[in-house]
């Protein structure tokens, strides 16, 4: 698995200037073990201008790629398909439909095995493939919806034979928040964690409060969890690294 989609939330992340900050950073469990390779190693980024096209097809070519990895190639990919370069333009376009036909073929794999064992297992793969598909579709507005529908279907046919894990659950709220289907999406969080004390459930409270444009409810939320405090700009934090 490449370490790439470390690149993607870096900006969000404290990003250290020098490999010897990394690397402290990284012991400290600031940040990721890519945060020190990527500062320590000489290389070009994947995000950086012009893109290596070698780079490209050498992580194109290996199928068990991580989804915010697979995510960033696409993104690459939707560029460089407006390049005036026709061998680049094509070579983008076929790595788009690389990476939409591995998840057609996996699709059509656990539908077959559905036909045949209607294991709620298949199913919730199946409801994650979807998932993934959509974000690969995010600037196809009504390709996505259709796959988030047929992943929130997965779901709610695992409901009809068994209560949904919590993986299951926090997928349906994703999927509703990505619908605009707020309500819904509250209702299911309530569902899942009436008490509201669930750290993953109360992120995605303080998601849909904030859509609702309820800036207050949004920090309220966040505040009733410690590991979410720092979120809503509260809490104690250890600036020691940051003036390294």
């Amino acid at each position: 698995m490449d370490g790439y989609s470390y690149l993607l939330v870096s900006g969000t992340l404290y990003s250290p200037r020098t490999p010897s900050t990394a690397l402290r950073a990284v012991l400290e469990g600031l940040l990721p073990p890519e945060a020190f390779v990527q500062r320590a190693v000489s290389t070009q980024s994947l995000l950086e201008k012009p893109y290596r096209i070698e780079e490209l097809e050498r992580l194109l070519a290996q199928e068990q790629l991580d989804y915010d990895t697979i995510l960033l190639l696409a993104q690459v990919f939707k560029e460089l398909v407006s390049s005036p370069d026709m061998d680049t333009a094509l070579f983008a376009a076929e790595g788009m439909n690389t990476l939409e036909s591995r998840y057609n073929e996996k699709i059509q794999v656990y539908r077959v095995l559905l036909d045949v064992d209607p294991d709620p297992v298949y199913r919730k793969k199946l409801a994650f493939l979807y998932w993934e598909l959509s974000g690969l579709n995010e600037d196809k507005r009504s390709i996505r919806n259709f796959y988030l529908r047929e992943a929130f279907t997965q779901l709610r046919r695992i409901q009809e034979k068994e209560p949904l894990d919590k993986e299951c659950g926090i997928l349906m709220v994703k999927i509703l928040l990505e619908l605009d289907l707020l309500g819904q999406a509250k209702d299911v969080v309530r569902k899942f964690d009436p008490v509201g004390e669930d750290p993953d459930y109360l992120l995605l409270a303080a998601e849909i409060a904030f859509k609702e444009r309820d800036v207050d409810a949004c920090c309220g939320v966040l505040k009733k969890n410690p590991s979410l405090r720092d979120l809503s700009g509260e809490g104690d934090q250890d600036a020691d690294l940051y003036h390294s």
